[in-house]
């Protein structure tokens, strides 16, 4: 609920979420241009091709042709996708569509990742290279995930969703 309220794809029904003292919900467009989302689950057409998925998805984020070429071939190298880019989504294993869903939403360029367990299904093999990639991201990350080994790794700081609220974890700790 809480990442889909930060994707302004749901309402809060109280309070507000605000990014340097604006609403994000009276951003608009403006604002959604500065998110990438992976949703825990995302929907993707099972014929298209990883290539044509990240093609197709670009045009929805109104990316121009020739920028979401490139940018579609720089992520499909770096999530280690380009071998099998001809290759059908429903024919991916689960760790290779992970892959193809943070790709998609790094698409753009975005200032703020949203995650949703991003190494979810992902093998031993896949998690030191979207690990060093989420290290190397410029922006800002919002990662939910179970896995604490890869919280420790990635992130810098870390907050836990609590009753009362957000706070800050101490990850040496453990706690």
């Amino acid at each position: 609920t809480f990442m889909r309220m930060l994707c302004t794809l749901l309402l809060p029904t109280s309070g507000s979420i605000c990014l340097e003292g604006t609403d994000i919900f009276s951003m608009d467009g403006a604002y959604r241009r500065l998110l990438g989302y992976l949703p825990q689950d995302f929907g993707f057409y099972p014929d298209f091709t990883i290539q044509d998925y990240l093609l197709y998805i670009a045009s929805i984020k109104g990316l121009r042709p020739a920028y979401a070429r490139k940018r579609a071939e720089l992520l499909l190298h770096q999530m280690g996708l380009w071998d099998v880019r001809k290759k059908k989504m429903k024919k991916l294993s689960g760790g290779m569509k992970r892959r193809a869903g943070i790709a998609q939403a790094m698409l753009n360029d975005p200032q703020i990742l949203i995650l949703d367990e991003p190494t979810r299904n992902f093998s031993p093999l896949s998690g030191p290279v979207i690990r060093e990639l989420l290290q190397n991201f410029p922006g800002a990350i919002i990662s939910v995930s179970h896995d604490r080994k890869y919280i420790q790794e990635v992130c810098d700081r870390v907050l836990e969703l609590r009753e009362e609220g957000l706070l800050p974890v101490n990850p040496e700790s453990n706690t």
